[in-house]
Order: C-alpha cells, then sequence, then structure tokens
C-alpha cells in the first residue's frame, strides 16, 4: 500500500525526509522460522541489495506495491526512481520516472503505475520494469490506485502553495483521460470497497467521500479528525486511520475509525490516546482480517484483530514493533504473507539487522518477528 501518505501530513514527511534522507526497505516474514522466514525471502541478500550502488539510488523509499509473482516495486523519492525487487530481495528492475514519484500501483496486466508529483505526470513500466508511457496529469499527483474494473484512479492538488482544491483524474488503461472529479480539499488517498465504489479522503477537512466507479458523489462521512488512509475489511466496512482524532472532549490522539457498508460512522472506534503512537497511517489487512496500522510519529507497527468485522476499541494488539531511530512509512503485504515495510532511518546505504536479540543498537531496525497473512487483495498503491 500507498503510500503517499496522505497531502495532510506532506509538511511534515518532506521535513522528516530532510533530516533523514537515509532509507531502509526490508521483509517482515511470518512463519516458524526467524525474522526473515515466511516469504521465501533471504535477510543477506535484502542487506545487499539495499546497501545500493553507483546506478541503485535507494533514497527515501516512499511507496510499494505487489505486482506479478510476488515481486515488490518501490519507489526513491528523493532519486526519482523504481526499483523491482524479487521475493528473495534480488533486484530485477531499475528505472528512472518523474521527479518525486510518490505513489505506485500495479494493474490487472502487471503494468506498473506511478505517480510522479513534482512533475505533474504518471509513469507507466511493463512488468519488466521498462517505463513504456509518461502521461501530463496535472499539478502534484500524490496518490494513485487501480480500480476493480481496470481504471486507474489518480489523486492530487491543484496548487503549488495549499493542498486545495484537489482533483481525482480517471485514466484508462491506455492512459485516456476519462474524467476528473474537482475537489474541494487536497484528495490524498482512494480505496475501491466490495461493491465497486470508490472510497477518497478530503485533506484536513475531516472528510471522506464515497462516489460511484464512473466519479459521482453518493456520500460525504465527517471521522472526527484528520483523516490520513484507508483500507477495506472483509465485512465491506472501510477503516480509516484518524490522525489527530477527538472525541467527547479528550485530547487529540490517534483513532482509526469504521465506517460501516450501511453508512454509519460507528462512534466504538479503536484509539491510541495516551500510548503515544501518534499519526496513524497506513493500514493494511490481511486473508484473516487482521489489520496491520502504521504509526508514525513514535515508528511503531501493530496487528490488531477486529470485533464482529470492526475495529473497537476493546479489539485486541495481537503483535506491535517498535523501530529505532527510524520511522516505518509504507508497506505492502504479499502473496505469500510477507510483509514489506519501508523505513526512514538515519544511516545511509545499512541494511539494519532483522534480529533485535543480537543488534538491537540505535540506528538499527528493530523488528520482532511478524506472522502476516497472505492478502486477498493487491495493495491498495
Amino acid at each position: 500500500m500507498r503510500s503517499s501518505f496522505f497531502a495532510a501530513l506532506m509538511t511534515a514527511a518532506t521535513l522528516l525526509m530532510a533530516v533523514t534522507p537515509s532509507a531502509h526497505a526490508f521483509k517482515a516474514g511470518g512463519g516458524g522460522g526467524g525474522a526473515a522466514s515466511g516469504g521465501g525471502g533471504d535477510a543477506a541478500a535484502w542487506a545487499a541489495s539495499m546497501s545500493g550502488t553507483a546506478n541503485r539510488e535507494f533514497n527515501a523509499p516512499y511507496s510499494l506495491a505487489i505486482g506479478q509473482h510476488g515481486n515488490l516495486w518501490m519507489t526513491s523519492a528523493f532519486s526519482g526512481t523504481v526499483t523491482k525487487f524479487s521475493p528473495q530481495g534480488t533486484v530485477l528492475a531499475h528505472a528512472k520516472v518523474g521527479a518525486y514519484p510518490a505513489s505506485i500501483a500495479v494493474d490487472h496486466a502487471g503494468n506498473v503505475w506511478v505517480a510522479n508529483s513534482t512533475s505533474g505526470t504518471v509513469s507507466e513500466l511493463n512488468p519488466t520494469g521498462i517505463v513504456i508511457r509518461t502521461y501530463n496529469i496535472g499539478p502534484n499527483p500524490t496518490t494513485i490506485v487501480c480500480a476493480p474494473d481496470g481504471e486507474i484512479w489518480v489523486a492530487g492538488w491543484q496548487t503549488a502553495k495549499g493542498f486545495a482544491p484537489g482533483y481525482v483524474t480517471r485514466l484508462a488503461p491506455d492512459g485516456r483521460i476519462l474524467g476528473t472529479i474537482p475537489m474541494n480539499d487536497s484528495a490524498s488517498d482512494i480505496a475501491f470497497g466490495l461493491s465497486g465504489n470508490a472510497w477518497i479522503i478530503t485533506g484536513s477537512g475531516n472528510i471522506v467521500e464515497k462516489f460511484t466507479p464512473s466519479g459521482r458523489l453518493l456520500a460525504k462521512y465527517n471521522v472526527g479528525g484528520v483523516p490520513g488512509s484507508l483500507a477495506v475489511l472483509p465485512s465491506g466496512n472501510i477503516l480509516v486511520s484518524v490522525i489527530f482524532h477527538y472525541h467527547n472532549g479528550t485530547p487529540p490522539s490517534s483513532a482509526i475509525a469504521t465506517i460501516s457498508r450501511n453508512g454509519k460512522v460507528l462512534a466504538d472506534r479503536y484509539s491510541q490516546s495516551g500510548t503515544g503512537n501518534e499519526y496513524a497511517g497506513p493500514l493494511v489487512v490481511d486473508s484473516t482480517g487482521n489489520v496491520w496500522a502504521i504509526y508514525l510519529m513514535h515508528g511503531v507497527l501493530e496487528e490488531l484483530q477486529p470485533i464482529a468485522g470492526t475495529l473497537r476499541q476493546r479489539s485486541k494488539i495481537l503483535k506491535a514493533v517498535k523501530f529505532n531511530q527510524q520511522r516505518p512509512w509504507d508497506m505492502a503485504l504479499g502473496d505469500s504473507g510477507a510483509l514489506y515495510i519501508a523505513a526512514l532511518g538515519p544511516k545511509a546505504g545499512v541494511m539494519p539487522q532483522l534480529d533485535p536479540a543480537t543488534d538491537p543498537g540505535p540506528g538499527n531496525l528493530t523488528i520482532y518477528q511478524v506472522n502476516a497473512r497472505p492478502s486477498t487483495t493487491r495493495g491498495r498503491r
């Protein structure tokens, strides 16, 4: 998934990457083995891949997506590149795209679509990693998602000085513009529900909007705080990570709100008030229906167990991963159950150790064993 990681935090995100521009990607595997098991990967291979060479710049991994055969695609924002990895961590392709590739998605044919925010373009790559087309899409595209019907939806905002107004443009698989949906605020994430309707986050207005597959507005929902990211549960309910959530006059906290299939924003929501896990961000749902959530500010990844088809305050935390001096930024769940996370960190060109028992020192990535399950659908980015 995703991540374009919401325009609401774009200013903070840019500052974070400017201060700690180096980055690492790693695989957290499930299964009964060590921390790198479960997805067929090898920690040493990933370490070698991520060490970087003169023609492989892994500078600020910004968005991840799973492609054909379980391969991982990653954008590097500062170097303007896209890299394709095998599930074992081998670099299979590396291509230059536009400036600041903020989001990536893979369509049904295996083609890869990249939203280049600074360039105002969308790059299309074939499954082998060759750029085959570039489309002028408009200013600041930050999110790109492949719709169930094969369309490509691109979200962004219109001006260089602020996040409003926003837009969502619908592309045909051949790149033709099918229509543009004007938004009052920035459009920063898109997810498609089980019925094919589109759910879109609109900037800092606490609003999530629902559209038909053809782009007609159906409803607006106030989620009680700045929405960050979207995910769809097997029940059809929509999850929304919420930043600065206020509830009954309490101090702001991170929360995960639920919009039910019948259009109600549920009052009983999962909240991280008082835990220090701030800035709830990307969400991933695995094949069992459990939810994986990243909290950007404090570098935490949690696995949460829904209750009756939704997340509630009493939902259990099944697993928690704490990152030392790094910030997990985006994640994608592979077909085999491997959970891939891109994290911003202070050590350039270094693959952190995967075993906290052997190397928990400052600047390394601390990760506990993560037992992710195979995804039921492709990633949302």
